[in-house]
């Protein structure tokens, strides 16, 4: 039994090393191939976790390169970083346009 559970733990970090991994790669790959832009946070919404913790979603509005008006999840988060209306530079691939990265100076 002791086996059984090493080898599932093990499983665990590696698929959790995996997936950090690939957002690392995805949001070095916005930052340097990313169109350049200006977004405004458009709503938050707040809910609460399965563990009883508030979570704060902050959607961004944006227009594409074709001038297209956009919006992605900008931040989920246990505490609100911006308040709606609030300018934020940002960064996004064409083509998918959810995933946004902000550009920090």
């Amino acid at each position: 039994m002791d086996n059984l559970k090493t080898i599932a733990i093990i499983i665990f970090f590696v698929v959790l090393i995996v997936v950090f991994v690939n957002a690392f790669i995805k949001s070095r790959k916005i930052k340097n191939e990313g169109i350049e832009t200006e977004g405004i946070i458009s709503r938050i919404d707040e809910d609460v976790n399965n563990d009883g913790t508030w979570i704060s979603k902050e959607y961004i509005s944006y227009i594409d390169e074709n001038g297209k008006q956009r919006e992605a999840i900008f931040a989920l988060q246990a505490f609100k970083n911006h308040k709606v209306n609030d300018k934020i530079r940002i960064k996004y691939l064409p083509g998918k346009y959810e995933e946004v990265v902000e550009v920090k100076d």
